[in-house]
């Protein structure tokens, strides 16, 4: 039998959540990273747990206009898929899209569309990788905090990456993005003859895991190796400073750079779907 749960309150919802997110830190890096870190000054739009044999087995948290975020923790009959996408439909019949776990994401939003006679968007069909140990040699040389006087660059390539990722940033809030990163000693580059030629950022740090992302390499430096150098460093640098693993997201639908990432060491731990209703 399952259970509902609408905590209005995000304490007590960090308190239910968290020790369940944590026993798959890297799989759950995102919802995780996010719910350690919700306060009263950044309000969920909506929070929601499935409850099933008193156990929670599914977690979803907004704060984002565009989509709910779902962690699934069990399995789930089509029965019990279907009568989750009643019961949510029921409470949040307006839910604008969903990224989690693939099959469980379509299963609701595939019936959410039909109800409301709504066209899906696949914004991003993505897989969430987890590295423990990396198996390439490493090249820290020229991997370092990116300087104040390179941070305009920074922020053009924070856009750019934005718009080769399909999800576009005003440079206003690149400009926030890039400040908060440095401001935290998150932002990292790899330079070459004093040229920022790569970047990367760790984001939402938990107890034993840590995320990369924002990679990009400019076009005039790509095929050269550097991104995966990048990577490797600035992996092994988190490696060192105590986290256990390193997690991070990449597009299912660029093969070069799951590739890079697979030599590296990073493996396979979830295929997640960011899908949009329009």
């Amino acid at each position: 039998m399952l259970e509902f749960q609408y905590d209005e309150d995000f304490r007590v919802f960090k308190e239910k959540v968290i020790p369940v997110l944590e026993t798959k830190e890297a799989e759950h890096n995102l919802i995780l990273g996010i719910t350690e870190r919700l306060n009263e000054h950044t309000p969920p739009l909506f929070m929601a747990i499935v409850l099933k044999a008193k156990e929670v087995s599914a977690i979803f948290l907004q704060t984002h206009p565009n989509q709910v975020i779902l962690a699934k923790i069990a399995d789930f009959s089509k029965e019990e898929m279907d009568h989750i996408a009643q019961e949510l439909y029921t409470i949040y019949p307006t839910i604008p899209g969903i990224v989690g776990d693939r099959n469980m994401s379509l299963a609701l939003i595939e019936q959410w569309a039909k109800w409301r006679n709504a066209t899906l968007s696949v914004h991003m069909n993505q897989r969430i990788y987890q590295l423990k140990e990396v198996k390439v040699p490493v090249n820290s040389q020229g991997l370092k905090h990116i300087e104040k006087e390179d941070l305009a660059i920074a922020c053009q390539f924070l856009y750019d990456f934005s718009q080769e990722v399909n999800e576009p940033m005003t440079m206003e809030a690149v400009r926030e993005k890039i400040m908060m990163w440095f401001d935290v000693g998150s932002l990292y580059g790899l330079y070459k003859d004093g040229e920022l030629i790569s970047m990367a950022a760790t984001t939402r740090p938990t107890k034993s895991n840590i995320s990369v992302n924002a990679v990009y390499t400019p076009p005039s430096h790509r095929k050269k190796g550097y991104a995966s150098q990048c990577v490797a460093a600035l992996t092994q640098r988190m490696l060192d400073q105590g986290y256990a693993s390193t997690s991070l997201y990449t597009d299912l639908d660029n093969p070069t750079s799951n590739k890079i990432y697979m030599e590296i060491g990073y493996e396979p731990v979830a295929d997640s779907i960011h899908i949009l209703l329009n």
